[in-house]
């Protein structure tokens, strides 16, 4: 869990990397950033959630539709593994998925990525 004003900045920090990885690559329907820094990259996870990400996105022929990639520091360290998958329900805004590992993919691809749900059950906890 974190305080709202953490959870505002984090998603400050993700939206400056997402515009900067837009720039680069703007052909993409969907982006999904996995953090690599801080505690996300401590544990194993980090490494698995991607490749659990290529290899799910590649079964699903959305490798051309969803860019994916590891990203600095989130800023949501305490609930790592954190990604930001953007947009949301076709508006122009994103998010923040935390305590993810790669048995979660799936309902984010599924639900998130090809149904446009937020998966309710992985945003990040906030506390006041």
């Amino acid at each position: 869990m974190i305080s709202s004003q953490r959870f505002e900045n984090a998603k400050v920090k993700s939206f400056t990397r997402l515009v900067n990885i837009q720039t680069q690559h703007p052909n993409y329907e969907h982006y999904i950033l996995v953090c690599q820094s801080g505690k996300c990259n401590n544990g194993e996870n980090v490494p698995s959630v991607l490749e659990e990400l290529k290899k799910q996105l590649e079964e699903k022929n959305l490798i051309d539709k969803v860019f994916f990639s590891a990203v600095p520091c989130l800023g949501i360290c305490s609930d790592a593994v954190n990604i930001y998958v953007y947009p949301t329900s076709k508006s122009n805004t994103g998010t923040i998925y935390s305590t993810v590992n790669p048995n979660d993919i799936t309902t984010i691809l599924q639900e998130h990525i090809e149904n446009g749900n937020i998966v309710e059950e992985l945003l990040t906890k906030i506390v006041d």
